[in-house]
């Protein structure tokens, strides 16, 4: 049992499909993301969009309020914290505290608050670090203190301003909970291995629990799964239930999906460890045993060992049937450079499912 690894495909029948010059065959694909909430299906679903059809100035203008929503809320989640972990803040003015804890303040009216300078005092404040740092132990939205706040002041105060317009990046870090399905379609270009009319159907589903009871309608004609692991959240416990560890719930998530008996026999699954980044200085802090499926861990806690070991227990979950229809991909879905390499093999993966249908 087990998985291949992720590499550049070339595949000599997708050179046919080219050279053939059958341009009358629409060749349409779809391709299904799964996960545990939190996992990262959303912002590889934001990356895939951005790598094929890209986002308008019109696209970016919706995800303003949003951005802005993500920062709010994470200074409250980390007020709060402070209180539940009985850890002081050291502000001396509360009115500070106050002002970001009331609704009108969340309701972002930018002409009566000075945003930037509450935000940043609030987050520099002694207690509030120590909170972060303590941050696996309650709900935080972590791109607000490990990308939004990490850059330089000037740029909270361009967020809440009326000139704001976000970038790229900054919509692949906004957190967005997903509800019910979200799709979209794509139509490749021609870029030496597909054709114009190759079409892919991308499908987003909510992962968190109350969500999946939607999955089952996604899985019909499904060509290929990305399921995504939150790697580095071995120590942290669900948004719906804060007594499921998180890693536990993946485990066991990915043990229904590969099995599943709704999926055509001919799916193929990408396996993709994701957060790479976090784990990797996560690791160094928070040994595996953390994690209640992980506690005969007897490893060291090097980056390689722990994911050597992580990738085994869940390779180990995977049917024989299956075994040559998994590949593992590890990744960071915040950065595109990395999911292109990604979303290259998908794309392949997608095309050469379809010209066996077509007998190619």
């Amino acid at each position: 049992m087990g998985c291949s690894s992720t590499k550049i495909k070339d595949n000599a029948k997708i050179k046919k499909r080219i050279e053939s010059g059958n341009s009358n065959y629409k060749n349409k694909a779809k391709l299904l993301l799964l996960g545990a909430g939190e996992s990262g299906k959303s912002t590889l679903m934001k990356q895939i969009q951005l790598l094929s059809i890209g986002f308008s100035d019109t696209d970016k203008v919706k995800w303003v309020a949003i951005i802005r929503e993500n920062i709010i809320n994470g200074m409250n989640q980390l007020i709060s914290a402070c209180e539940t972990l009985g850890i002081d803040i050291q502000l001396e003015n509360k009115e500070v505290i106050q002002r970001i804890q009331s609704q009108r303040y969340k309701d972002m009216i930018l002409n009566e608050y000075n945003y930037e300078e509450d935000i940043l005092a609030v987050w520099f404040d002694a207690g509030i670090q120590e909170c972060f740092e303590r941050r696996a132990e309650f709900q935080f939205i972590e791109s607000v203190g490990t990308y939004y706040l990490r850059k330089d002041g000037k740029y909270i105060e361009y967020i809440f301003s009326e000139e704001y317009l976000p970038t790229n990046n900054d919509l692949v870090h906004a957190r967005l909970k997903t509800t019910g399905v979200v799709e979209f379609n794509i139509v490749i270009g021609k870029d030496g291995r597909f054709e114009a009319k190759d079409e892919i159907l991308v499908i987003d589903v909510g992962g968190q629990k109350t969500e999946r009871r939607k999955w089952i309608h996604c899985f019909e004609d499904v060509t290929v799964v990305v399921f995504l692991v939150g790697t580095s959240e071995y120590d942290q416990y669900l948004y719906e239930d804060p007594e499921v560890n998180r890693m536990t719930e993946a485990l066991e998530l990915w043990r229904e999906v590969v099995d599943s008996i709704y999926f055509d026999k001919k799916v193929e699954f990408y396996l993709a460890f994701n957060k790479m980044d976090l784990f990797e200085e996560k690791i160094k802090r928070v040994n595996l045993t953390a994690c209640p499926s992980f506690r005969d861990y007897t490893g060291d806690m090097s980056k390689d060992n722990a994911l050597e070991y992580i990738t085994q227990k869940f390779k180990a979950l995977i049917p024989e049937y299956q075994s040559s229809k998994v590949t593992c991909s590890y990744t960071v879905a915040t950065n595109t450079e990395l999911v292109q390499g990604l979303w290259l093999n998908v794309r392949i993966t997608l095309l050469d499912n379809q010209l066996e249908v077509i007998g190619i």
